[in-house]
């Protein structure tokens, strides 16, 4: 009897206590009886995704550090807010995770009239009361009727719902899709959609919707309905200098021209055939996503594609800074932008004397200078050279060519310039009289010159040359 006692007074007490502090905290009372109804601090819609996403927490700020609980979630839809999902979401409860969050996705655009959301847990074998309705606005009738979606894509065979706002004071007579009008399914007072079951491919432009409302009034719009492939294909990413990667995605295997890729990269959405993302130091892999869509519509398809970007490098062109020459040989230096310090490079030498490159291997530099040696040249003779570097472990491209480079291999013993008189009797001998020509000779060694000649007839018909060295 004491223990029944006891146990009643102590009910008592806690009934009290709670009536105490839901006179002390006025509107805080529901949630000091009930401390695990979830609060919605945010209700946000993407109509191009037909998504809303929901966010909520609890009310009670006592709570254990980790432990199970159930949300039920249900979406209302007009603005009686008519139950058209219920939705059981179960997650583990951290003290460092307050906020919860959940996406939902409509077959019938935002746009067509209002959605609501309330929320309830379940704890401890025990529902809590639900959280009060919130609710995001569909579009009010305008002087014009509108039709949704805008413009969007859909994939074959799939289903879709098109709805007709009507203008003020009207109402939807009619909606036709590819010219035949399909049966009104009613949405509110006002909006009214209609089906599109196991949708066919389209024309590159698109195929037409026509609304109708009782003011006569008449709304176009078109919707696409494509077939991508099962992933995206052709997808290519390179990097130039290890700073950056740029990846070639690929273009939509469809005969429209209004199609486009979306790339998600490591910190970076884009959207492009082309497109790129920063190098993240000391990260070498990198996982991409890439999906296929139509130009400012919602995706289809989607593809992933694993990179180890040292296997993918495509040096820029080098660029020459400067060359040491010999009589019989040049060393060149260049620089090659950007940060090859976790590779090793090889690059190659191409002068107009050689039938076929030099090789070179270099450990790879942030930006650095490399230098390369060439010899077997002939004295005081004009040359050019180019270089172009690669990856040397996992070769993918070799960079462009660089810009030649001009120079001239020094003499090995000077001379004098001298006045040579001779006879060309093979370029001359069509002439009356065969004038003797006066030739300048830079003299580069004792076996081997060039002549610099200039026509001019004169009488002396002898050589003689004084060296200033001996070979």
């Amino acid at each position: 009897m004491y223990g029944r006692m006891g146990k009643i007074i102590h009910v008592e007490f806690l009934l009290v206590t709670f009536s105490l502090l839901g006179l002390q905290e006025g509107c805080c009372q529901h949630a000091a009886l009930d401390p695990f109804t979830p609060h919605i601090i945010g209700l946000d819609k993407d109509s191009a995704a037909q998504t809303l996403v929901v966010k909520w927490n609890l009310t009670s700020a006592i709570l254990e550090d980790e432990f199970n609980i159930t949300f039920e979630i249900q979406v209302g839809r007009t603005e009686n807010r008519a139950v058209i999902q219920t939705s059981n979401v179960s997650v583990i409860h951290k003290t460092n995770e307050t906020v919860f969050m959940w996406k939902w996705w409509s077959e019938l655009p935002l746009e067509c009239t209002d959605h609501s959301m309330r929320i309830r847990s379940f704890l401890n074998n025990t529902w809590s009361s639900w959280s009060p309705w919130k609710t995001v606005l569909g579009n009010k009738a305008k002087e014009k009727p509108q039709l949704y979606p805008i413009v969007k894509a859909f994939k074959i065979g799939s289903t879709a719902y098109i709805c007709c706002i009507p203008s003020q004071g009207a109402t939807v007579t009619e909606i036709k899709y590819r010219k035949t009008a399909l049966p009104l399914i009613n949405i509110n007072n006002k909006t009214k959609a209609i089906k599109m079951d196991n949708l066919k491919s389209s024309h590159c432009k698109g195929d037409f919707q026509d609304c109708k409302d009782s003011a006569g009034h008449r709304r176009l719009n078109s919707v696409y309905v494509f077939d991508p492939p099962e992933e995206p294909q052709n997808v290519n990413c390179e990097t130039r200098d290890l700073w950056t990667v740029n990846c070639n995605l690929g273009m939509l295997l469809d005969k429209c021209e209004n199609s486009f890729i979306q790339g998600y990269f490591p910190k970076k959405k884009c959207v492009s055939s082309f497109c790129g993302f920063d190098v993240i130091p000391g990260q070498l892999v990198y996982n991409i996503t890439v999906t296929i869509a139509l130009e400012n519509k919602q995706a289809d398809a989607t593809g992933s594609l694993t990179m180890d970007i040292t296997k993918k490098v495509f040096p820029v062109s080098p660029t020459i800074l400067s060359k040491t020459s010999t009589p019989r040989s040049v060393n060149i230096s260049w620089t090659l932008k950007g940060n090859f310090s976790s590779i090793r490079l090889i690059c190659q030498i191409i002068t107009n004397n050689l039938r076929s490159p030099m090789n070179y291997t270099f450990e790879g530099k942030s930006t650095g200078v490399y230098h390369g040696l060439i010899d077997g040249l002939h004295p005081y003779t004009l040359y050019n050279a180019s270089v172009r570097c690669a990856a040397a472990q996992h070769f993918w491209k070799w960079s462009e060519w660089s810009s030649p480079i001009h120079f001239t291999t020094k003499p090995d013993c000077q001379f004098e310039n001298i006045q040579i008189h001779c006879f060309d009797q093979k370029q001359y001998g069509t002439y009356p009289f065969v004038p003797e020509v006066m030739c300048s000779f830079a003299i580069l060694s004792m076996n081997h010159f060039t002549p610099i000649c200039t026509l001019k007839p004169i009488n002396a018909s002898h050589l003689a040359f004084k060296p200033l060295c001996s070979t």
